[in-house]
């Protein structure tokens, strides 16, 4: 790294953004800047779900009710050109812009392969940056070859108020990203034609990728503000053995050598490691810092930090096995119907699609989530200590569960689902499994904490389903429910059965009562665990969520812009099975519907009736309710409550032990 003097400051801890599964163009996960809600403001349950949310009076029809364009591109990735017309060579894509310029693929195996690369850097260094710059002095920031984006939407979450940019030769990075941060299709050996300058400028794992690398060091410090800050984190990729034992007979060495034969045929460096001082040095930076790591190849360290990084980094197919999904079926040749992908496992139990559009969309529910419970992954008071096994029910992307392996590296984290669409690479404590949760459960052990969301119209027996994870749940364990009351509802009265939304919303209840699924779990759900009998502790909770962008309040205003979007990208799966399959419909009619309802994904500024009109200001409501499992103690009469006891609530959220925010990840960033 290079700069001016500065005392460094200690950067900080790395934020993991809730992102969504890379595919190109897109969108896991996430979801996902944290900028826009009001810092440290609470918006809590219960004693406010009743109150009316303030109407944002300064929106006009000229304004637009719905989101507009200008704010559609807040939450999407500016692209400087739209070049995905990729070609596909020996079974694997590649990019299109430059073509040739970069020799490898740009497909989602290579996306994951960076996600774990990610993983693997954050490991090795603590840190996502080495450079003590400022956040008071850094406004511009820029990530050269951003790859995926993993660490340009991290940066973005820890620097609110600085603009960063992400240039890569491929358009792959995810769709939703923080406001203020854009992605831009470029290629670095080009002549830099930015408007400004950067206050720091971050450039990681372009070995064997840069042609010309004194040429990109002095367009670099071009570009760099007066004081900024560079930083350039690279490999030497030759390999290496401390004992001597590896030679150049090895099959291993052999590969390695002809790799970087081939890098250097093409004119490609692939060993800048060692040669950054010096080109740095030369280029007229100063405060130069050159520092080294070793990252062993295999699980053969003795020391837990050294162990854990090789195994990251390893090719050994055992070690890959404890970064990959465990599932306990390869259920995966799923059927096509009008357009759509679905389930192949107990097919037809559900009727939402599993493909890559939803996939996105339930990321961005997760985003909505978080953001509505006060950015929590969970609200029921778990002890870290206590906490062995986690049973996450209907991961979908997997998303949730990814985040909690990061909070709780000790514990176990299952994630089933009827689909196998989460993420490749993931935490060694995190495993997933296609699985029916209303089947008989085998379990080999219990769970210290059962979670389950989003699971409206999913369900055929929801009480049952509380028998059987109270039957999974160890003495004193947790569960949560977080799901919706979909009849939507408006503060003014304004709402109406008449209205374009309620028609649509009730034949959506009428297909999904027909085929003996709970469309509105969410007020069902604190009488569902009282009727069970078994549990104590039960504590119930009611968010607002509006549905557009007319809240004054600012929180509300995002939570509502962002339901919006994701009501607007699945209204297609919320109808097309349903209304087709169950109610008869024809495709065709069903196509007219989502082309003139309201709730068709136009994004023009005109007045969306069926989401957000000046007269008729629509709300959902979440319910959460999270309870608890063990022996009773016996409550001292006339005395309080002691632990563990009947008590209807436990201690306020804002009493619990801290813990890390959804997202910030104790000892490692990645997704």
């Amino acid at each position: 790294m290079a700069g001016s003097p500065s005392d460094p400051p200690s950067p900080p801890k790395a934020v993991s953004p809730t992102r969504s599964k890379t595919t190109s163009p897109k969108k896991s996960s996430p979801p996902r800047s944290k900028t826009a809600s009001p810092i440290g403001q609470n918006y809590p349950a219960d004693e406010n779900s009743e109150d009316e949310i303030e109407v944002d009076e300064g929106l006009s029809v000229s304004d637009g009710h719905s989101v507009t364009d200008d704010q559609m591109s807040s939450y999407t990735a500016s692209l400087a050109s739209s070049v995905v017309d990729y070609p596909v060579e020996h079974g694997r894509r590649y990019h299109a812009f430059r073509a040739g310029a970069y020799y490898a693929p740009n497909d989602d195996s290579e996306m994951e392969r960076l996600d774990l690369l990610s993983t693997l850097v954050f490991k090795v260094i603590g840190k996502l940056f080495l450079a003590p710059i400022e956040q008071s002095k850094t406004h511009r920031i820029l990530d050269i070859g951003t790859g995926n984006g993993i660490w340009a939407i991290e940066m973005g979450d820890l620097f609110p108020n600085a603009e960063i940019i992400g240039n890569d030769l491929s358009a792959n990075q995810p769709t939703w990203v923080p406001s203020n941060v854009k992605f831009e299709v470029d290629d670095v050996e080009s002549p830099w034609l930015h408007s400004s300058k950067f206050d720091f400028i971050f450039c990681r794992m372009m070995a064997g990728a840069i042609a010309d690398w004194p040429k990109l060091v002095k367009n670099i410090y071009d570009n760099t503000a007066p004081g900024g800050w560079v930083e350039f984190q690279d490999l030497d990729l030759l390999y290496r053995s401390d004992d001597g034992s590896i030679t150049d007979e090895h099959e291993c060495m052999k590969m390695n050598k002809t790799f970087i034969q081939t890098c250097k045929q093409i004119g490609r460096e692939p060993c800048p490691g060692p040669e950054f001082k010096d080109w740095v040095t030369a280029a007229g930076f100063t405060n130069v810092t050159h520092q080294k790591y070793k990252l062993p190849l295999g699980p053969w360290p003795k020391d837990p930090h050294l162990k854990d990084k090789s195994a990251a980094s390893s090719t050994n197919e055992d070690r890959w096995l404890l970064y990959t999904k465990s599932l306990s079926s390869s259920v995966l040749d799923y059927p096509t119907e009008h357009g759509r992908r679905y389930h192949a496992f107990r097919s037809g139990s559900y009727w939402g699609p599993n493909d890559e559009t939803e996939s996105d969309r339930l990321d961005f529910l997760h985003m909505l989530m978080v953001k509505t419970t006060g950015e929590n992954l969970y609200l029921a008071p778990l002890e870290a200590g206590r906490i062995h096994r986690i049973l996450d029910i209907g991961t979908g992307t997997g998303i949730w569960a990814i985040l909690m392996g990061e909070e709780f590296p000790h514990a176990e984290i299952v994630g089933n689902d009827l689909s196998a669409i989460q993420p490749t690479w993931v935490p060694s404590n995190v495993k997933f499994e296609i699985d029916d949760v209303e089947s008989p459960w085998v379990n080999s052990a219990k769970y210290d904490f059962i979670f389950c969301r989003d699971m409206a119209a999913s369900l055929g027996d929801w009480p049952k389903l509380m028998k059987n994870i109270y039957t999974n749940l160890t003495p004193g364990g947790w569960v949560e429910f977080q799901d919706f009351n979909l009849r939507y509802t408006s503060d003014d009265g304004s709402y109406t059965e008449q209205h374009k939304t309620s028609k649509w919303a009730e034949m959506f209840f009428e297909a999904c009562e027909s085929i003996n699924r709970e469309p509105n779990p969410g007020p069902k759900l604190e009488g569902w665990v009282r009727e069970t009998g078994d549990y104590v502790n039960i504590s119930h909770q009611k968010f607002k969520i509006p549905i557009g962008d007319w809240p004054k309040d600012p929180h509300y205003k995002e939570c509502g812009i962002i339901n919006m979007l994701q009501i607007l990208d699945g209204l297609e799966a919320f109808t097309l099975r349903l209304f087709i399959n169950i109610l008869g419909w024809k495709k065709n009619e069903v196509l007219v519907l989502l082309a003139e309802d309201p709730f068709s994904s136009s994004k023009a500024l005109v007045v969306h009736e069926g989401l957000r009109s000046p007269d008729s200001p629509k709300t959902m409501i979440l319910n959460s309710s999270y309870f608890k499992s063990g022996l009773l103690v016996p409550r001292p009469h006339g005395g309080p409550s002691l632990p563990g006891t009947d008590t209807a609530y436990p201690a306020p959220i804002t009493d619990r032990p801290n813990r890390a925010p959804p997202g910030v990840a104790p000892e490692r960033s990645t997704r």
